[in-house]
């Protein structure tokens, strides 16, 4: 998997906890980063011993853990997809599970927000929550007229 896939949910997510989260929950103390020479491909807080995570970001973590091993278990099968059809049935799949988990990520933002007192951050971050779940609106059926027969 390329690097940027990898980063790319973070980079849609990073924006939103650097909203509403304070200081002291990005901070970790640097004892605790892990030297791992295939780091480079991981998200930052991935390397982070998780007891010097806050409540937010171990939640966060968890999540991307479990997207992580759905991923690989789906690009795994991708690899033996007997046609395009169950190729793109995979690939879709992947999509969801992974606009699911960023909604998942907005929602524990959202909570931890309105635990703490931060409504309007907490107010935010539900309206994207909704936003991104909300189903698009139908649109209206138009009236056409029918085609016209081929020689006429």
């Amino acid at each position: 998997m390329s690097t940027l896939k990898r980063i790319l949910p973070l980079a849609l997510l990073l924006p939103a906890v650097l909203l509403v989260a304070g200081p002291t929950e990005l901070e970790a103390p640097s004892a605790s980063v892990v030297t791992d020479p295939d780091a480079a491909e991981i998200p930052g807080f991935l390397t982070i011993d998780p007891a010097h995570l806050s409540p937010l970001m171990r939640e966060i973590r968890s999540a991307w853990e479990a997207q992580a091993v759905a991923v690989a278990a789906l690009e795994t099968r991708l690899e033996t997809a007997a046609d395009a059809t169950e190729f793109l049935a995979l690939q879709r799949q992947i999509e969801d599970l992974r606009v699911g988990t960023e909604v998942r990520f907005l929602e524990i933002q959202a909570r931890h927000a309105r635990s703490e007192g931060r409504l309007d951050a907490a107010a935010r971050l539900e309206a994207a929550v909704a936003r991104m779940t909300a189903p698009p609106p139908r649109a209206e059926p138009v009236a056409r007229p029918a085609p016209a027969a081929r020689g006429e």
